[in-house]
């Protein structure tokens, strides 16, 4: 269950997200008391023997069972939404690369097991919303998609966060 608590001291309220549910992927991936990884992921991973082996039906299941336990998680955790929706792509093909990308976002969550938001309370009102977007044009180079991400503000406080696969295959930028 997510906690949402005001502190009084600090004027804020701090929105954390259930650890529960991080605890259970680490769990799933095997990787309690694993080293932490300092990123949730690197943009070029390097080649290594059998990355593009797929994986049988069973290993297929556990992946996508992963990855949707992932996706919930998510939610509540700017800090790993883009390599979540990279592992939700490539969930239904699977492979030996996937669990790789899958088990070093388990050891950064092993790392980070919680994260809290904070909204501090404004001095003044807030009189619009700041949103921010962009764009990576393309960086998945073999379905040549682009991601676009974006960040809502109200104030000092980022009130929403999330990254998009864009469905158009870029041609150009």
């Amino acid at each position: 269950k997510r906690t949402v608590a005001w502190d009084e001291s600090h004027r804020r309220y701090t929105w954390t997200a259930d650890g529960r549910l991080t605890d259970g992927v680490v769990d799933s991936l095997g990787l309690n008391g694993a080293k932490p990884a300092a990123t949730p992921a690197v943009k070029q991973p390097s080649a290594t023997r059998g990355a593009d082996e797929p994986l049988g039906e069973d290993g297929r299941n556990w992946v996508r069972r992963a990855v949707g336990s992932l996706g919930y998680v998510a939610f509540d955790r700017p800090d790993i939404q883009y390599q979540t929706k990279n592992l939700q792509s490539e969930a239904a093909r699977a492979t030996q690369g996937t669990i790789t990308r899958l088990r070093m976002l388990g050891r950064y969550m092993v790392g980070r097991p919680r994260l809290s938001w904070t909204f501090p309370m404004p001095t003044t009102t807030p009189d619009a919303l700041e949103a921010y977007a962009d764009s990576d044009w393309a960086s998945k180079e073999t379905e040549r998609k682009s991601t676009t991400s974006v960040v809502i503000k109200l104030g000092d406080s980022m009130v929403e966060a999330s990254s998009a696969t864009q469905g158009v295959i870029a041609l150009s930028s």
